[in-house]
């Protein structure tokens, strides 16, 4: 069914529009390959700018917004309904407001969370304790 609407907002698109966008797009690829700057990243800053990416989608919300919106679209809005007011009754319902937070030990233990570490480097120095 998602083959069908992607269809449908292409055939909306006029000829010279689709022509235009497959032009700037293979001309983005061609001056990606030729620069050579694809293939001469190291997989490791690769790393680190996909756990940039993981955890700005994760904070902000889009990895949310698109799961309902995938879910919508499969299921229907019913269903999201019903995931929704299921999600919000345990929200209000299991105070965590007094236990400092939903900490997951599944999603801390990530492997990506430690090339973000990688990405942004700090250092910390003690100058002095607080006795």
């Amino acid at each position: 069914s998602t083959g069908s609407v992607k269809n449908e907002s292409m055939r909306s698109l006029s000829a010279p529009t689709k022509s235009v966008l497959a032009g700037a797009l293979l001309l983005q690829a061609a001056l990606l390959i030729r620069s050579g700057s694809i293939i001469q990243v190291p997989l490791r800053r690769r790393l680190q700018t996909l756990a940039v990416i993981v955890q700005q989608f994760t904070q902000s919300g889009v990895t949310a917004s698109f799961a309902m919106l995938i879910i919508a679209r499969v299921f229907g809005a019913k269903v999201l309904a019903c995931i929704l007011a299921a999600y919000y009754s345990l929200v209000l319902t299991d105070g965590c407001e007094f236990k400092s937070g939903r900490k997951s030990q599944w999603f801390r233990n990530w492997p990506i969370w430690k090339h973000l570490g990688d990405w942004v480097r700090v250092r910390v120095c003690l100058l002095y304790t607080s006795d």
